[in-house]
Parts: structure tokens; C-alpha cells; sequence
């Protein structure tokens, strides 16, 4: 048996967006802990790298600063996959020569109120709505799924109507999943 895991990269347009990404220095003792775990179980445990998912969120925060630092640090040739040529050093020239502090947008717990690169994309969820689920996360509160049950009223219930009233049935039957 194998057990892997992934660091937590915040994503746009979902409550984590706001969330850090802890550093190297605290999810070594993590992994380590894991690997003990499951080593003695007779598991095999993989993770990422946290060098690679520092990349992953520098460049998924999407500001002119990542591009900057993608632009005079190479992090091009980054794969956001793992490979091993991906190393956050291959950042650091691009922030020392850009003068960014990459650590800032991974490492910080970004404020709710704040304008976010990706706002002016219309997803159908609201930022308010998210903006409480996330204090929904901070609070340890569940949100239960509204595929089965009631509407939680996320923005998504005008959905219907941007998929000519197919909405969610629409899009499993596309995928298959149709019920």
C-alpha cells in the first residue's frame, strides 16, 4: 500500500484562497512524522517537495511580482508537477534581482477584504459567500454539500440559467455521471 500527500497550495475562488501555505520548516516535521507512521505499518509514504509548492504558490498568487520574478528567475523551466529539476531556488534569482519577497504571497494568511489578481473573473460563487465559508473553516464549522441536500446559496443557483437550464445535470451528463 502507498499513501501520498500534497501540500496545501491556495487556489483561487474557493475559501483556501485566503489560507498560507505553511513553510518548509513546518511541514518537514510533518512529513517526517508521516513517513515514521507509516513506515511502521508497513506503508509506503511519498509527499511533495515544499520547495516545489513554494513555486506552485508564488506563481499561482498570478500578480505582476510573479511574473516579474518568472521573467528574471528562470522559474519557467519550474514544473509545477514535482520533476526535479523544480527547486525554489531556481525562484530565487528572479526575487534577489526583482527585490520581491516571494514569502509574502505563500506565507502570509492574505486579509478577506483585500482585492485578489483573479476577482475580475466571474465564476458564479460569490466572493462573499466565500469569503464566509472561510470563516466557516476558521471557526471549524461544516458546510454540508448541497448535491444532496438543500441550497447553501453560494451564487451557483443562477448556474441553471447559464447552462440553459441544465446546470449541474447538464454537466454530469457531459461527463458521464449523468444520475
Amino acid at each position: 500500500m502507498r499513501v501520498s500527500t500534497s501540500n496545501h497550495v491556495p487556489k483561487a475562488h474557493t475559501p483556501f484562497q485566503w489560507a498560507r501555505q505553511e513553510t518548509a520548516a513546518e511541514l518537514d516535521p510533518k512529513h517526517r512524522f508521516l513517513r515514521d507512521a507509516c513506515r511502521s505499518a508497513g506503508v509506503e509514504f511519498s509527499w511533495n517537495d515544499p520547495r516545489d509548492s513554494f513555486i506552485e504558490a508564488v506563481l499561482s498568487a498570478a500578480t505582476t511580482a510573479s511574473v516579474m520574478i518568472g521573467r528574471h528567475g528562470g522559474a519557467a523551466r519550474a514544473s509545477t508537477r514535482g520533476a526535479s529539476t523544480s527547486r525554489a531556488d531556481t525562484l530565487g534569482g528572479g526575487v534577489r534581482r526583482g527585490r520581491v519577497d516571494a514569502s509574502w504571497f505563500a506565507h502570509r494568511e492574505a486579509d478577506t477584504r483585500e482585492p485578489l489578481p483573479w476577482d475580475h473573473i466571474e465564476t458564479g460563487v460569490t466572493k462573499s459567500y466565500l469569503r464566509g465559508q472561510w470563516q466557516d473553516v476558521l471557526s471549524n464549522q461544516t458546510v454540508p454539500d448541497c448535491h444532496h441536500g438543500s441550497c447553501n446559496v453560494c451564487g451557483m443557483q443562477s448556474f441553471d440559467t447559464l447552462r440553459g437550464g441544465e446546470g449541474r445535470r447538464g454537466l454530469r451528463r457531459e461527463a458521464g455521471q449523468d444520475d
